[in-house]
């Protein structure tokens, strides 16, 4: 069921491209407006196929990547990293985020958020590291498809930290 949301999602996507290539079919524009889609769908079915896939993390967070909005912050906690780890690591699984990838060696989470109407998904990558014996979490949410991620990569991280937050209290 998941996938006939994305698959209508994406025929929207061509059918919209087919309309605005037929609207302007002369010979000049006939060869832009085909190119400009080919080159949209291949972009488009790129991010789908590699977007839950950890080994894209650098493609996904780099700030040459303009295809993708981010957000970034880094936080301290007064906790030991392992344990601090476990925690936002069953915050996560027990979130709206869908975790996808976990090094309890490294310290890392890879979690993603499901397509909606508002976007097209969001990647969200949290990596741990001791410092002093307290913990550095470093938040990376980087919006799919989109320049701009209209307050989901905001909204992500505020989510993540008032259900750390919660989590915390006894």
């Amino acid at each position: 069921m998941k996938n006939l949301k994305n698959l209508i999602l994406f025929s929207v996507v061509i059918m919209v491209f087919a309309i605005v290539d037929h609207l302007y079919n002369n010979q000049d524009n006939d060869r832009f407006f085909k190119t400009l889609i080919i080159i949209c769908v291949f972009l488009f079915a790129f991010h789908f196929l590699i977007r839950k896939n950890i080994r894209f993390k650098k493609y996904f967070t780099s700030r040459y990547n303009i295809f993708s909005g981010k957000y970034r912050t880094e936080l301290v906690y007064d906790m030991p990293v392992k344990l601090f780890y476990e925690k936002v690591k069953e915050v996560v699984e027990n979130s709206t985020l869908k975790l996808k990838y976990s090094n309890d060696e490294k310290f890392q989470l890879f979690a993603i958020t499901p397509v909606g109407w508002r976007s097209w998904g969001e990647n969200v990558y949290i990596d741990f590291e001791e410092d002093g014996g307290r913990t550095k979490m470093k938040f990376c949410s980087a919006a799919v498809l989109g320049m701009i991620s209209w307050g989901k990569n905001e909204g992500n991280y505020t989510h993540l930290i008032r259900n750390i937050e919660e989590s915390l209290i006894i």
